[in-house]
């Protein structure tokens, strides 16, 4: 069984999420504080998530950036 971690870190803040791919196609999410290092489990799903597309929409704006 291979599983593979992704990870994205945000560009204003002490906060990344990252992205474990495995087994099959399951993708599960979780929140990471990257200050105090606490993690945060999110959910679980099967799909796929396309890590070479890093982009985020941020709350404060309507545009990609």
């Amino acid at each position: 069984m291979t599983v593979r971690l992704f990870g994205l870190i945000a560009r204003d803040g002490p906060r990344a999420v990252i992205f474990r791919r495995g087994p099959s196609k399951r993708v599960h999410l979780v929140s990471w504080n990257t200050d105090t290092d606490a993690i945060e489990p999110g959910q679980t799903f099967h799909g796929r998530v396309y890590e070479r597309y890093d982009r985020i929409r941020s709350p404060r704006t309507s545009s990609w950036r």
